[in-house]
């Protein structure tokens, strides 16, 4: 699998027949294309070499996905805001 390039329109078409979630015709060939850009930014960070030394940040703790449900259900505006990396 890792030997075939990416298909951004394959995966799109899967997930969202996964999901049940259905995507306008109009608004596919933006999505396509907005999950290209995400394949090469996760490129870009999964080529980044690490030396087998590294190890993950301290005090950085995990988020249970029952805490992550409850917060999203809660505001789901703010959640998506909440997970943006800080400014600098």
């Amino acid at each position: 699998m890792a030997d075939r390039p990416f298909d951004a329109a394959a995966y799109v078409d899967a997930a969202a027949a996964l999901n049940g979630l259905p995507i306008d015709p109009v608004h596919r060939p933006g999505v396509v294309v907005n999950i290209e850009r995400l394949a090469q930014m996760a490129a870009l960070v999964m080529d980044f070499p690490l030396p087998e030394e590294a190890e993950p940040a301290a005090g950085v703790p995990a988020v249970s996905s029952d805490f992550a449900d409850a917060m999203w259900r809660r505001s789901p505006r703010r959640c998506a805001v909440a997970r943006l990396p800080p400014s600098r």
